[in-house]
């Protein structure tokens, strides 16, 4: 059983479409006008010009920049870590990414200030992963793009906003509840607030953490201000062209990403092998394998099973509970997503007694498409 982790849930979903296909009389063409280009383009432009920005330090730099402006001011650590996490996940970083940089500077911080790094980690996370629904990023195309083809429409940029206010209001909660326990001696030991200090000085040293580069940095000499500069200005472009001329995003970071190749001779394999391909294995397949399963009508009788559940809520609860257990099954954000997010519209469409373009009901719908 242990196998099947070492197994791209892609692979298995081509798999399992050639079985479809086979035995449902699908026509492989059929079948192949599912894969997801617009958004396997998206997920290879982003990569790329990421992949430039942290090469020449300039992902580094925008988060010591970040940083210094604390100067002293403890309170505002856990939300400049909110909020860095969430920028660079806005632009279409993979959240993964600002965690791993973040985590280490917000250990250091919190020894420095004695602060509790579980709490720092936990909302720099919640962070990341909230603006993981930008349409700028793999993970908001994602939901975006299997949307569209169940019929649903809405407003990405409104849902973003809503998804990043209630984490705001979740983060000030678990402020408060910190700062009215913080003196509770189980709530210290629970933080890890007191021994944090002995547990990071035996495993590095604050000065060399706080400064040193990433491989990444090293390789390309983060000194190389003129790269880290322009690429600094080709992520606000990038952000700026998407959102004024409406340009396709993945396109766009594709453009950025050869002018920074032309103009600064970057090695092409390094930049080119930051790419997710298991990732696009992972959505190509999954997403071809899903196609063919509503074209056989296997997703209609799922969908019709969960939405004849009579409560809204419990219907609600249980696509919640499914998808917890999907997650834990398969770490993948975007597996998941791939999964449950077809289901998911289909049942609560059902659900709400309507079609899937009705936005589950008429307030809903005016609400998101606004």
């Amino acid at each position: 059983m242990w196998r099947w982790r070492h197994v791209n849930i892609g692979t298995i979903g081509l798999v399992g479409a050639l079985v479809l296909t086979t035995v449902g009389g699908v026509k492989v063409a059929d079948a192949f006008s599912f894969f997801p280009t617009s958004l396997i383009v998206l997920i290879i432009g982003v990569t790329m010009l990421f992949a430039h920005a942290e090469r020449s330090g300039a992902v580094t730099w925008l988060v010591d920049r970040a940083f210094r402006l604390i100067r002293g001011r403890a309170a505002l650590i856990p939300w400049i870590g909110f909020v860095v996490g969430a920028a660079l996940a806005t632009m279409g970083a993979f959240p993964t990414a600002p965690i791993s940089l973040l985590l280490p500077i917000l250990a250091l911080l919190a020894m420095r200030h004695r602060l509790s790094y579980p709490l720092l980690a936990v909302i720099c996370v919640l962070g990341s992963n909230a603006a993981g629904l930008s349409p700028l990023s793999p993970a908001g195309a994602t939901v975006l793009t299997i949307c569209r083809k169940q019929g649903v429409h809405y407003s990405p940029w409104l849902l973003y906003a809503i998804v990043m206010l209630l984490h705001v209001v979740l983060v000030a909660l678990l402020l408060l509840l910190h700062r009215m326990l913080r003196h509770s001696p189980r709530w210290r030991r629970f933080m890890h607030i007191d021994h944090l200090g002995e547990t990071l000085a035996q495993h590095a040293d604050a000065a060399d953490l706080a400064t040193a580069p990433s491989p990444l940095d090293r390789a390309a000499g983060a000194d190389n201000r003129s790269y880290r500069v322009v690429c600094l200005i080709s992520l606000l472009g990038f952000v700026l062209v998407v959102l004024v001329l409406k340009l396709d995003v993945g396109l766009v970071a594709l453009a950025f990403a050869l002018a920074l190749q032309l103009a600064f001779a970057t090695p092409e394999a390094e930049i080119i092998k930051r790419v997710p391909w298991n990732v696009v294995l992972l959505l190509g397949g999954l997403v071809i394998y899903f196609g063919v399963m509503g074209k056989v009508g296997t997703l209609k009788a799922i969908e019709h099973g969960l939405g004849s559940i009579g409560s809204m809520a419990v219907l609600l609860l249980l696509l919640v509970y499914i998808t917890g257990l999907v997650s834990n099954m398969e770490s993948s954000t975007l597996a998941t997503l791939g999964v449950m997010v077809p289901i998911g519209m289909g049942a609560l469409a059902h659900g709400a007694g309507g079609s899937p373009s009705s936005c589950w009901s008429p307030s809903s719908c005016r609400l998101l498409s606004w």
